[in-house]
C-alpha cells in the first residue's frame, strides 16, 4: 500500500511541482524559445548530477515518527546525506525524522522512480542514519551507499588493498535481517553464513555470473521469487 502510494504521489506532485511558487499570470506568461526548439531532454539522470544543478525532483517522503507522508519537490545530496525539499521557492529541512523518500528522474528515456530509505543496522562505518539507495526490494534487499562514510571506512583499509576510484558500496540485507557487504564475486557470495548455499543454487540454476550489478540485481530478483 505505502508503494501505492507513493507512486500516485509522484504522479500528483509532477503536475504540481513545476509551478512551484508561481503564480496563474506568471505561469501562463510565455516566451518565445530560440529557433522554435525545446530545450534538450537528457536520456537518463542522476540524484548526484540533480544535486549538483540544484534541479528539484518530485517526491515523497516518510517520516519515522509516524507524521504523514508528504509530496514535494526534492534535492538529495548522497554524499553529505542531505535532503531538503521545496516550498514557497525556499530551500528548507525536514523538522521530523526521515525514514525513507522516492524521487522520480528520467531513466533512459522514461519516468522512473530511485528510493532511499535507513533505519538499517549499522557497518562498517555506517549507522542506522546512513541512507542506503533500493537497488532491489524484497526479503532479500540489495543497497548502494555513496555516503561520506564509505570514505571513512575505506581509510582503514590498508593501502595496498585501497582503491581511490571506489566511490560506492553494495549491501545486502537478508530476511534474518543481517546487514552484509555484497562484492562482484561469486565465491564470495556463495561463502555467505546461512545463505551461501542458496546463492549457489540460483547462480547454477539460471548460469549467473555474478560478475557486474547487472548480475547482481538478477541474483536478489531470483532470490525474491
Amino acid at each position: 500500500m505505502r508503494k501505492m502510494f507513493a507512486a500516485w504521489a509522484l504522479l500528483l506532485v509532477t503536475a504540481t511541482v513545476l509551478g512551484q511558487g508561481l503564480g496563474a499570470d506568471a505561469r501562463s506568461a510565455g516566451r518565445p524559445i530560440a529557433m522554435g526548439r525545446l530545450p534538450d531532454v537528457p536520456e537518463s539522470e542522476t540524484v548526484r548530477a540533480k544535486f549538483l544543478s540544484q534541479e528539484w525532483s518530485p517526491g515523497v517522503v516518510t517520516f519515522k515518527n509516524g507524521a504523514p507522508s508528504m509530496a514535494v519537490p526534492l534535492l538529495f545530496d548522497e554524499f553529505g546525506e542531505k535532503l531538503y525539499y521545496l516550498q514557497n521557492n525556499l530551500t528548507m529541512e525536514f523538522n521530523n525524522p526521515v525514514a525513507s523518500f522516492t524521487l522520480m528522474l528520467i531513466i533512459k528515456g522514461d519516468s522512473g522512480y530511485v528510493t532511499y530509505k535507513n533505519g538499517l543496522p549499522a557497518i562498517h562505518k555506517n549507522t542506522s542514519e546512513t541512507f542506503y539507495e533500493v537497488v532491489v526490494d524484497g526479503k532479500y534487499e540489495l543497497l548502494k551507499c555513496r555516503a561520506k562514510t564509505i570514505g571513512l571506512y575505506k581509510e582503514d583499509v590498508p593501502e595496498e588493498r585501497r582503491s581511490n576510484q571506489i566511490k560506492e558500496m553494495l549491501y545486502a540485507l537478508l530476511p534474518d535481517g543481517q546487514m552484509t557487504e555484497v562484492k562482484k564475486d561469486k565465491d564470495y557470495l556463495c561463502a555467505l553464513p546461512k545463505y551461501g548455499n542458496t546463492i549457489k543454487n540460483v547462480a547454477d540454476t539460471k548460469k549467473l555470473k555474478l560478475k557486474n550489478e547487472k548480475g547482481l540485481i538478477e541474483l536478489f530478483a531470483y532470490l525474491n521469487q
